[in-house]
């Protein structure tokens, strides 16, 4: 076996519960695909599947509305089956895991290893006496093995799979951070002691480790490769062997377009896309489109900027969603409602710094009004201000004219971050201004709000 998480791995605790913030890989390519069939059931279609049809009534919670989380459960019951089965999580009494409930558990991996990490003596490496067993896994990278339950401020902590950035949770706000306990622990993806630890003290088993970067070089390193060959005894000739490359996932662009002309733009003019008249486009450096105008597209890598969409509208109701990382930054846009055959948006995406440090840079000791997220919005957005001293606060909205739409914020307010949500609810499409007051500093800036 190689690179197997025999003992299911601590982020897919955060997936589950919808945020898919810990892994590029479930930020750019799972979640997105999520948010393809998602979109659809949300306009009125049907998800056809072997055991049931997903539709907008199966989703719906008490209340009578959509429910992301129920969403997962239905069309992706199997990020169940790599959840962590050893101790990975800390509800606030220490580590412990979720083997005794039966709603929460990860049955799969219980029933494979024989009940092991939910009996005190069972034993899961029975099999390797009737076979011969090789574990090879991959380690010198820092890997997320734990989960902590939190309920304070934390910029950039979550990202939603209909989100197309991270996004900032306000204290007292129940949520979930992968944390790491050790340095060196995994292949950046799979943590030894699911990969290799019920394998360690078994002599049966013949471990070899490799610490080759990260979990998808595992499968195209030479040296990997090599040793798998010779495992399974299979001639072979060292100039076969793959080059040993294989695309990283930092950088990255993705587009879903459903169903709209979109096309991409990078500073260079190359285009990643579609349209009725062209088909695909992929003349963007390392890009990808499946589909049509219902479809999805990748970037494996650096785009220039300045990075514009085009939107062509086809006479009906659209939902489109680019999200960019590169090189520490991020930026997107989620932009739906009615375009006229024909008719056509331009929008250019911007990219700001990802961390927390970047973000504090910006900003050290001083008063500041960011721009808000998402925008383009419809119909609820963020804007977030930072206070370096305690004083009274005023946070209005107004249109184009000068007319106040909104009172957000009007009272002291603590030094630190702060963030407020606008709800547009009963508003025009337009621009609109929010303007930030704090004793003698002010601020304004304008956002776009798309039906």
């Amino acid at each position: 076996m190689m690179g197997v998480p025999n003992r299911g791995a601590s982020k897919a605790w955060n997936a589950i519960h919808d945020n898919w913030i810990a892994d590029p890989i479930y930020r750019f390519v799972l979640s997105k695909i999520l948010n393809s069939a998602y979109q659809k059931i949300l306009r009125g279609g049907t998800v056809n599947g072997p055991d049931y049809d997903i539709t907008l009534s199966s989703i719906q919670d008490s209340l009578g509305n959509p429910s992301k989380i129920i969403f997962l459960n239905k069309y992706v019951p199997t990020l169940r089956g790599l959840l962590a089965t050893y101790e990975f999580i800390n509800f606030g009494n220490g580590y412990t895991n979720v083997n005794n409930d039966t709603d929460q558990r990860n049955s799969f991996v219980l029933d494979l290893n024989n009940g092991y990490d939910l009996y005190p003596n069972a034993d899961p490496n029975g099999f390797l006496d009737a076979a011969k067993v090789s574990v090879v896994y991959g380690t010198g990278k820092s890997t997320f093995d734990l989960v902590e339950q939190r309920d304070d401020f934390e910029l950039n902590a979550v990202q939603s799979f209909t989100d197309w950035t991270r996004t900032t949770v306000l204290g007292g706000t129940i949520w979930y951070k992968d944390l790491i306990s050790s340095g060196n622990n995994g292949d950046e993806t799979v943590p030894i002691v699911s990969s290799a630890g019920q394998f360690l003290n078994d002599s049966r088993a013949v471990k070899y480790p490799f610490s080759v970067g990260d979990h998808t070089g595992m499968v195209s390193n030479v040296e990997v490769q090599s040793k798998v060959l010779e495992i399974l005894n299979v001639d072979y000739e060292q100039g076969n062997i793959s080059t040993g490359t294989s695309p990283g996932i930092r950088n990255v662009l993705n587009v879903i377009s459903d169903p709209v002309e979109s096309i991409i733009t990078d500073g260079s003019g190359n285009r990643l896309g579609y349209s009725n008249t062209t088909g695909a486009l992929t003349e963007i450096p390392n890009s990808i489109w499946f589909g049509n105008t219902d479809g999805r597209g990748w970037v494996f890598g650096s785009v220039q900027e300045p990075i514009n969409l085009q939107l062509t509208g086809l006479g009906e109701d659209y939902y489109v969603m680019v999200s960019v990382e590169d090189s520490g930054k991020g930026g997107g846009v989620v932009l739906e409602g009615y375009l006229a055959q024909g008719e056509v948006i331009n929008y250019q995406i911007t990219l700001e710094p990802l961390s927390v440090n970047q973000i504090n840079s910006l900003i050290p000791g001083s008063f500041a009004l960011a721009q808000n997220y998402p925008n383009p919005f419809n119909p609820i957005t963020t804007i977030q201000y930072s206070l370096p001293q305690r004083g009274n606060v005023t946070l209005k909205v107004y249109d184009v004219l000068g007319k106040e739409i909104a009172v957000l914020v009007n009272e002291e307010k603590e030094t630190g971050v702060h963030s407020v949500n606008f709800d547009a609810t009963g508003l025009a499409s337009g621009i609109y201004m929010y303007r930030l007051q704090a004793g003698s500093f002010i601020e304004t800036r304008k956002m776009v709000l798309i039906r």
